[in-house]
């Protein structure tokens, strides 16, 4: 088992935010902007800044479960 540092803040956490990313946009019916999507989620988690933001849109494209459309992005919905 793999155990973080114990001064490791989970709100910086790549995982945490892109959890946190699909709770937004599963809220939304059709796609919104990145600015949008960013200025939400920075009111819930004050630690987040926009490079971080970023690598979570990524991974979560990467991993399948949002896609873009042109400035905006949408969750893919999954079963």
């Amino acid at each position: 088992m793999i155990l973080p540092h114990p001064e490791t803040d989970f709100n910086q956490n790549i995982i945490v935010i892109s959890s946190s990313i699909l709770k937004e946009l599963k809220k939304h019916k059709t796609a919104i902007f990145y600015d949008e999507l960013f200025k939400r989620l920075s009111k819930i988690n004050e630690k987040v800044n926009y490079d971080i933001f970023i690598k979570c849109i990524l991974f979560l494209f990467l991993v399948g479960l949002v896609d873009k459309d042109g400035f905006k992005i949408k969750a893919i919905k999954i079963c």
